[in-house]
């Protein structure tokens, strides 16, 4: 998710008369930038703009910078009892994935072990990883073994890969 103000407050100009802090953040965030380029070809990005509430935006083209409030808490806070840790134990009415669900797989900077998993594996790991979210919310729906029975294949399957991954 790339969040991106829109409030008056970036018509400002640095002390210099020169471009106003919306403009620069309008350059940083054009669909052409090299970080957000390499961002959305290693995650599926979300773009939001906020003043008074968040609303979401095909590309940043769309800052005008005239919102009344910078209220970035406010336009995008989920309820804290709507997790339990990093994973989210309720969803929103409208169906859209809460902000917990993938905090816990980003991995913004790769660690080394990251980097020696070969892609096939990752992609793999990934898909175990939403099977067993998708698992764990219907976990309340299943009887205890019938959860048992669906989380022991994946659980070894996903310590079969990295075992295979250390081997390699």
């Amino acid at each position: 998710m790339v969040v991106a103000d829109n409030s008056r407050s970036l018509q400002i100009t640095n002390g210099d008369g020169g471009t106003s802090r919306g403009a620069q953040m309008r350059e940083s965030l054009a669909d052409k930038s090299s970080w957000l380029t390499q961002l959305a070809q290693d995650f599926d990005v979300r773009r939001y703009l906020f003043d008074t509430q968040a609303r979401s935006v095909k590309t940043f083209m769309e800052l005008t910078h005239d919102g009344t409030a910078s209220a970035i808490h406010a336009s995008l806070a989920t309820p804290p009892d709507w997790f339990q840790g990093i994973r989210a134990t309720k969803a929103a009415k409208s169906g859209t994935s809460v902000d917990g669900l993938h905090a816990a797989r980003w991995r913004l900077v790769a660690s080394s072990r990251e980097d020696h998993l070969p892609e096939k594996v990752r992609s793999r790991r990934d898909e175990l990883e939403r099977e067993l979210v998708n698992l764990r919310q219907l976990k309340e729906k299943l009887s205890a073994n019938e959860y048992l029975q669906q989380l022991e294949p994946l659980s070894i399957e996903l310590a079969k890969l990295y075992e295979a991954a250390k081997r390699d």
